[in-house]
């Protein structure tokens, strides 16, 4: 579990937040903030993007950086869109489906990451 908000000032008090359901995390420079994706919403938390992706890769989680404001959980990206550079997380994809843009410089990088550590995952262009 990993202790979080709903509201970016904390003033719907904490959540608990399984580890598990987290898709991405973000870092919001203006809100001073990480903030987490879900399939059930966004949440926030105080600190570095970084720190928050060190702790939960060394509690066993798998997360990956792929931009400058970003990190993807791997064990939750099924479809990977080469031309938009962009991670989806359901293989139904609508205007608003979940999903994680990737740093032009970074993109072969992160998709030979992911696909050596989940083969399954669909690649498109």
């Amino acid at each position: 579990m990993l202790t979080v908000s709903k509201d970016v000032d904390g003033k719907c008090g904490k959540v608990d937040l399984p580890i598990q359901d987290i898709l991405y995390m973000s870092y919001d420079r203006w809100k001073e903030r990480v903030i987490i994706h879900t399939f059930h919403g966004v949440f926030y938390q105080v600190g570095t993007l970084k720190f928050w992706e060190t702790l939960l890769n060394n509690s066993g989680c798998n997360f990956l950086n792929v931009d400058r404001s970003n990190s993807i959980n791997m064990e939750k990206v099924v479809l990977m869109n080469s031309v938009f550079r962009v991670a989806y997380f359901s293989h139904d994809i609508s205007k608003d489906s979940p999903k994680c843009q990737i740093a032009i410089r970074r993109y072969e990088e992160v998709a030979q990451t992911l696909n050596f550590f989940n083969p399954n995952i669909v690649f498109v262009t």
